[in-house]
């Protein structure tokens, strides 16, 4: 609570005690603007506290910057989710995750067949060299086919 509202606080208090006194209001009056005071008091303590976020800093602009971008290129399933960070646009995020959505079916495919291969080349590596190149000539002739 700043200086200004711990002052008009007392004052408001101190107003109340006095109409008590003179008998302008009586103890329930005085109960019931006691504790709207106290609550108007603890609504503000808690904007504070919460430190609530003006307008201007809600409507902040975010770049994509050069290294999110290089990492959303080539490792999309661990950096596609910073652009849901406040302040990037929509675009960015549909453009994000729709490279996500395409590229990790083939990341999943390609952990796949590099496991497969290794089960297959028994430890060589040459077989393994061999099988994987293999492996990817079918795949991207099946691609582009």
């Amino acid at each position: 609570m700043s200086n200004l509202d711990q002052s008009s606080f007392i004052n408001e208090q101190r107003h109340l005690h006095e109409l008590l006194a003179k008998g302008a209001i009586t103890q329930e009056e005085f109960e019931e603007r006691k504790q709207k005071l106290l609550n108007e008091v603890k609504e503000s303590a808690r904007a504070e506290i919460h430190n609530v976020p003006s307008e201007s800093s809600l409507n902040e602009k975010r770049e994509v910057s050069f290294l999110l971008y290089l990492g959303i290129l080539f490792l999309p399933i661990i950096f596609v989710w910073y652009l849901l960070r406040k302040g990037h646009s929509t675009p960015a995020r549909i453009i994000g995750f729709v490279y996500f959505s395409v590229t990790f079916p083939f990341l999943f495919f390609c952990m796949f067949m590099l496991i497969y291969i290794m089960l297959i080349s028994n430890g060589s590596f040459g077989e393994f060299v061999l099988f994987t190149f293999a492996y990817l000539g079918l795949f991207l002739q099946w691609i582009f086919g």
